[in-house]
């Protein structure tokens, strides 16, 4: 991720991995143990269908995966949101957020407000109020490349 405050205002750029389909033994080879924020989806004629993105401050976006996804209704997170989502269907990414939480904030409030996931509330995200205004831009990663590569300024 790159951040760049000009005035009052902040620019992100992220850098997304490509889709995966879900698969919990894919997943654990797959993801990171770095902090980040996973974006949940199906995809159909129309194309994506966002259905959740969640922030993985504290635990890391392997762990932050297997906590939301899991049977244990212990450690599980989101009981009620995961019965609804189709697991065959599911398609995940992710993207690394690891400078602070209140960019995690802001990156979360822009991309629930952007994209208006199914399962996530608008109304209950709000962005730090460090800034006036928040903008980001998306890349995604190619299939080959293990680290994040952001362009040139």
């Amino acid at each position: 991720m790159i951040k760049k405050v000009i005035k009052e205002d902040a620019f992100y750029t992220l850098a997304w991995s490509v889709a995966y389909k879900y698969d919990k033994y894919n997943a654990s080879r797959v993801l990171p143990e770095l902090a980040g924020i996973l974006s949940f989806f199906y995809i159909g004629k129309k194309g994506r269908e966002h259905l959740l993105f969640y922030g993985c401050w504290r635990d890391g976006c392997r762990e932050g995966m297997r906590k939301l996804l899991s049977n244990d209704p212990m450690i599980q997170r989101l009981p009620d949101i995961i019965r609804q989502i189709d697991i065959d269907m599911l398609y995940y990414r992710y993207t690394i957020v690891d400078t602070t939480y209140k960019d995690m904030q802001d990156i979360m409030y822009w991309l629930i407000s952007t994209y208006r996931p199914k399962f996530n509330d608008k109304a209950a995200f709000s962005d730090s109020k460090r800034y006036r205004d928040i903008a980001v831009k998306e890349t995604e990663m190619r299939d080959d490349q293990v680290v994040e590569r952001f362009p040139r300024r």
